[in-house]
C-alpha cells in the first residue's frame, strides 16, 4: 500500500523553512547584533591593578584607615556586562573628619582597570568572604 500524505503538509514545510530562513537574516542585520555584551576578561591579577588606581576606589586616600580585600576575585554580571568583583573593608572618614567604621565596598574590575566602586549589598556575597590587609 501506499501511503498519503495530507494536501497541506507541503505548503507548511516551504513557509516553516521560510520563516526560519528569515529569521537569520533579521539576526545578522538587527541592529541589536552588535549590542551583545562581549567575553568576560580573563581573571586580573587584582591586588596590583587596586593599587595603581586606589584613588579612584578611595579619593581621599590620608583619610582611610584598616582596609583588607578579599582573597578571591569573582566573575560577575554589571550592569553593563561580564566583570570581576573583588570585596574590600576600610574604615574612611566622612565630610566631618570623623571615621565612620568598618564599612564594605565592592570594586568592579574590566580590561584589567578598575570602572566602578560601590558600598557592598547582601547579594554580592561580601560577608562570606575572607578578607587580609592590603597595604597601597
Amino acid at each position: 500500500m501506499r501511503s498519503r500524505l495530507p494536501y497541506w503538509l507541503v505548503p507548511v514545510a516551504v513557509l516553516l523553512s521560510a520563516c526560519s530562513m528569515i529569521t537569520d537574516v533579521l539576526d545578522k542585520v538587527s541592529p541589536h547584533a552588535e549590542e551583545r555584551p562581549p567575553p568576560p576578561d580573563p581573571e586580573p591579577d587584582y591586588r596590583p591593578i587596586i593599587a595603581a588606581s586606589f584613588r579612584e576606589v578611595f579619593p581621599e586616600t590620608s583619610s582611610v584607615r584598616d582596609v583588607s580585600i578579599s582573597r578571591e576575585v569573582r566573575r560577575t554580571q554589571w550592569v553593563d556586562g561580564p566583570c570581576w568583583r573583588v570585596c574590600m573593608k576600610a574604615d574612611a572618614k566622612n565630610m566631618n573628619g570623623d571615621y565612620i567604621g568598618l564599612r564594605t565596598y565592592v570594586v568592579a574590575i574590566r580590561r584589567n582597570k578598575v570602572f566602578d566602586r560601590r558600598r557592598a549589598e547582601p547579594e554580592d556575597g561580601c560577608e562570606s568572604e575572607k578578607y587580609e590587609p592590603f597595604v597601597f
